[in-house]
């Protein structure tokens, strides 16, 4: 196109974007555009689903707490295994660093019923359970409780309490690590493997918050009841 026309060519780049890990194991790559992009048939259950621009509806609504909102955007059809570019799910939104609201446990529930995946990861290989796990800390009493409901819920909906993150990490060395008990006890009930070892060769006892914790992770396990008329 000549100058005297004074119109530039633009050039439209299709950026590559990683999906992470397939049921093989292997990187799915696939081409995206900017904007929202919804999940395919063709990307597996495990895979993730990049999301390039601001938080998504469903996302805020379960990051807010707001119970009301997310019921509505379900009945619309808004997909609630939908990940951000960073991995993010909306059940990952609703075991939110600054909660837990009253009935945020409610949320957590409504979206498994609807067919949300618990056991997705983001880029960093982190589940929702991961995310619960790491959001309390004992050590500043300014900071919420109750996180130990959001994980029951998790847990009693089948969440995986043995996947590990991309540094070696099970949901157990994230509640040592914050010495959170009772989401350690929840863990340990739930058969989380302690002899797990991390990329840095480091159990959930090695990097235990306290010695409560240590107390709890080296405990020896409950004796069986015995059944009735024994």
């Amino acid at each position: 196109m000549s100058a005297k026309m004074g119109t530039t060519l633009k050039t439209t780049m299709t950026p590559s974007v990683k999906l992470g890990r397939t049921a093989g194991g292997g990187v799915a790559v696939a081409k995206t555009t900017t904007g929202r992009v919804k999940p395919t048939a063709a990307l597996s259950a495990g895979t993730t689903t990049p999301y390039m621009g601001t938080m998504p509806p469903l996302h805020g609504a379960c990051h807010k707490g707001s119970s009301k909102e997310v019921k509505k955007l379900i009945a619309l059809g808004e997909d609630v295994n939908e990940q951000t570019k960073s991995g993010m799910t909306p059940l990952m939104c609703a075991v939110k660093v600054l909660g837990p609201k009253d009935g945020d446990d409610g949320i957590v529930a409504y979206l498994i019923e609807n067919k949300a995946n618990v056991n997705l990861q983001d880029i960093m290989g982190d589940t929702a359970l991961h995310i619960a796990c790491c959001s309390k800390d004992p050590s500043n009493p300014l900071l919420p409780k109750g996180f130990d409901n959001l994980t029951q819920v998790l847990i009693d909906r089948n969440a995986d309490v043995n996947i590990c993150n991309k540094i070696g990490q099970t949901a157990i060395h994230r509640a040592s690590l914050r010495g959170n008990n009772s989401m350690a006890k929840q863990l340990i009930e739930a058969k989380a493997d302690l002899e797990q070892i991390d990329r840095c060769g480091r159990t959930a006892l090695d990097i235990a918050f306290d010695q409560a914790m240590r107390d709890l992770l080296t405990a020896p396990p409950p004796e069986p009841e015995e059944a009735e008329g024994e």
